[in-house]
């Protein structure tokens, strides 16, 4: 008996015929979506960026905030001079 004319044995299905990729359009091809995807994900973060932002501005400093930096400066550079300078600054204050 032959496995062909068989009942049980499936039919032979010829494959189907694949589109030509190259007569495809551009949008077809999924290397063209992923070398876009790059510049596009960059672009919407910087959006984001902007946005957020331009809603949530830094507040004012309205004190000098290097000043503590500037006084372990001097602390380091001249002992002395840094408990000199304190005192002056703790003198000028309580005028």
């Amino acid at each position: 008996m032959n496995a062909a004319a068989s009942p049980i044995a499936p039919a032979p299905v010829a494959p189907a015929a694949a589109p030509d990729r190259a007569d495809a359009p551009w949008w077809r091809h999924g290397h063209v979506w992923l070398i876009i995807s790059g510049p596009v994900a960059v672009v919407l973060a910087g959006l984001a960026t902007a946005w957020i932002a331009w809603g949530q501005p830094d507040p004012l400093v309205t004190q000098p905030a290097r000043m503590p930096a500037v006084k372990a400066r001097n602390h380091a550079a001249d002992p002395q001079a840094a408990l000199r300078s304190e005192a002056a600054a703790s003198a000028a204050q309580a005028r």
